[in-house]
């Protein structure tokens, strides 16, 4: 059992530093643009990911700091296209976990 958990932690290691390999590709110029009228911007994209990636690893009483209110949310809808936002959710915050 021991072994598949080491197994799958590493797996999602890999993961997270492709999708940070991947995210500093985009110059961040072109992060917010949105290309086609079907598609959000690619920041987006790597925002939710943090979040997702955020919302199901951080114990419930830290995920209140990190993942901000709906209300918040409709406000501020520019929130999942800060590149430093992404970086500390998916380096620093979830690499303590």
């Amino acid at each position: 059992m021991v072994e598949n958990l080491e197994t799958i932690d590493q797996a999602m290691e890999r993961c997270r530093t492709e999708t940070l390999r991947l995210l500093h590709r985009i110059p961040p110029t072109l992060g917010d643009r949105q290309w086609h009228p079907d598609f959000s911007p690619i920041d987006w994209h790597f925002g939710h990911i943090a979040f997702t990636e955020a919302l199901w690893l951080l114990p419930e009483q830290e995920r209140k700091n990190f993942i901000p209110r709906l209300t918040k949310n409709c406000s501020e809808p520019m929130v999942y296209r800060n590149r430093n936002a992404v970086h500390y959710l998916a380096v620093e915050l979830l690499s303590n976990i």
